[in-house]
């Protein structure tokens, strides 16, 4: 085991290391951090003497059952449209080839473009957006499979220009709303969208949820660029704004800011945590509808204000009283 309090803060991402800032100011001293590649659990001893164990934003109570329901896109999807919770339709593609592509056939069918993602992928990692045809659909699914312990699954693609909003509960209430917008490279006048963003990637991008503007993933910008039919070549003009990604995870380069949720999805969110029964949750909005939950989401958001470790405060006065 580590001491926790003694991890070096580029050892640790965002949340951790705002956490373990927020409990040094509130008198917690004693830590071990037992990591293995997958997670990393904390053994922290608290001012009154009460050891607690998280897994940084994952406490304790956390069961078994509702991480799993979280984790599993399509439980998560069934749960949620039991409780009568607006989605996109979301179905398990078969292992099966031939019985893969006759429930791709039909759903392409009712939908003109659909996404293809694992069931229990996080981060963004293995989404294709924007898929129109069975054969892209097919690899894309398979793409999914061969990740380790994965399976794919399709999802009805919304209309683009809705804002996609995270919010955070905790404790069964919510605690604040993020605008999730997806990366972008700003034009010079001098280079193309593709070197733009291999010049930020250079530059000013690093490894994410370690530092406030992510790398943006070029594979997924290229696809993302040929699907709505952008010239590569184009140099856009000095200032000129380029979006280069198909989704908004901050994970692939993405930018948050925080944002007022009108009382509706606030007592959606609310009710979506009771339902779940995740003492902490990530709800993620397109438009009117729910697309995703996640338990233990990030806490630190890179808002470039005063509120960026609002719900790491809340999470630690969590951790104060269970």
């Amino acid at each position: 085991m580590q001491d926790f309090f003694a991890i070096p803060d580029d050892d640790l991402r965002w949340s951790a290391r705002y956490l373990r800032k927020e409990l040094r100011r509130r008198g917690w001293t004693e830590g071990k951090y037992l990591r293995s590649k997958a997670i990393g659990i904390i053994f922290a001893k608290r001012p009154d003497g009460k050891e607690v164990r998280f897994c940084s934003c994952f406490p304790y109570e956390t069961t078994v059952i509702a991480s799993r329901i979280a984790d599993d896109k399509i439980l998560s999807y069934e749960v949620l449209k039991s409780a009568g919770v607006d989605q996109p339709e979301t179905v398990l593609l078969s292992d099966d080839e031939a019985e893969m592509r006759q429930q791709i056939s039909e759903f392409l069918a009712k939908y003109p473009k659909i996404v293809i993602k694992p069931v229990d992928g996080a981060h963004g990692w293995g989404v294709v957006t924007g898929v129109t045809d069975i054969e892209e659909a097919v690899a894309a699914a398979k793409a999914c499979n061969e990740l380790e312990g994965h399976n794919a699954m399709m999802q009805e693609q919304l209309p683009d220009g809705q804002k996609e909003v995270r919010t955070i509960c905790i404790d069964g209430k919510f605690v604040a709303a993020y605008e999730r917008i997806p990366a972008a490279v700003t034009g010079d006048g001098v280079h193309s969208v593709m070197e733009l963003i291999d010049i930020e990637n250079e530059t000013i991008r690093e490894a994410a949820y370690h530092v406030g503007l992510p790398r943006i993933d070029v594979e997924a910008a290229h696809r993302y660029l040929k699907e709505i039919n952008f010239d590569n070549s184009v140099i856009p003009a000095a200032g000129e704004k380029v979006r280069v990604m198909g989704i908004c995870n901050v994970g692939m380069g993405g930018t948050v800011k925080e944002v007022e949720l009108s009382p509706e999805k606030i007592e959606l969110s609310e009710r979506i945590a009771k339902v779940t029964d995740l003492p902490v949750l990530g709800v993620d909005f397109l438009g009117d509808k729910v697309i995703e939950i996640n338990a233990g989401p990030a806490l630190y958001w890179p808002t470039g204000d005063g509120n960026e470790d609002k719900c790491v405060k809340v999470y630690a006065d969590y951790l104060d009283s269970h």
